[in-house]
């Protein structure tokens, strides 16, 4: 009967899940009506629509590779973002994987109109400025989201994502890191004066910017599989003996 249970010991080590919260490493915005605005260092970013119909885009990256055991199981994630003002109550908003990688350049714009650009900063037309443009203007990013929410618009509060494929991002981007250029943050880009601002990385209160909580299992630490042989080991010598 030992060595009945010292197997099933041996076949099954259990592992406990675990959760981690990151801060966006990266984010920046990107203006419809111009190429040549910015604002990769602003305390805010913006998705949605303004007054004249002009959209905003949000783009948010997480290190995952640097924070997550390599070969560990993404189990759940949630994106939580801090509007501090919005225009529009009830508005829908989705996170799309973006598919290039893009610049948080030096530009410092304090509102939603941006500033001029500058070398390494992402703008409508480029990822990187000068010289690398996106394949479609206005960025490029998977057509389906990856995950959507609607937001009530009360500010400043904290809301949140969670579901959709969002676990299956960060597995992806664990499983290669260079893959993760981050996620589109867009809003109701149909309308007019839907724009939210958002706390980015830059805030100056380090609980205002926008997190990524990952609950995760671990790959079994070498130690787990050996005491769980030790003790399948010491079952077949026990159950050696009472045969003789």
């Amino acid at each position: 009967m030992f060595g009945i249970v010292a197997a099933g010991l041996a076949a099954t080590v259990l592992v406990r899940a675990e959760t981690l919260t990151l801060v966006a490493g990266a984010d920046s915005t990107i203006f419809s009506e111009s190429g040549s605005d910015a604002n990769g260092q602003g305390d805010s970013v913006f998705a949605g629509t303004t007054r004249n119909g002009d959209i905003r885009r949000a783009l948010l990256w997480f290190d995952v590779a640097a924070a997550l055991p390599a070969g560990a199981t993404v189990d759940s994630v949630t994106l939580g973002v801090r509007v501090s003002r919005s225009n529009a109550s009830n508005k829908a908003f989705a996170l799309h994987l973006a598919l290039s990688d893009w610049g948080e350049g030096p530009s410092v714009g304090g509102g939603g109109a941006g500033v001029a650009a500058l070398p390494g900063d992402s703008t409508w037309t480029h990822a990187f400025l000068p010289g690398v443009t996106w394949t479609t203007a206005g960025g490029d990013f998977a057509s389906t989201a990856s995950a959507t929410a609607v937001f009530a618009g009360n500010f400043p509060e904290f809301n949140l994502f969670t579901g959709g494929t969002l676990a299956a991002d960060v597995q992806g981007w664990l499983a290669a890191p260079g893959e993760n250029h981050g996620w589109f943050l867009r809003g109701d880009e149909v309308g007019t004066q839907t724009a939210y601002r958002f706390d980015s990385s830059e805030s100056a209160t380090v609980a205002f910017r926008p997190t990524l909580t990952i609950q995760y299992t671990p790959i079994p630490e070498p130690s787990a599989y050996a005491v769980a042989a030790g003790v399948a080991a010491l079952g077949g010598v026990l159950v050696a003996r009472r045969r003789r």
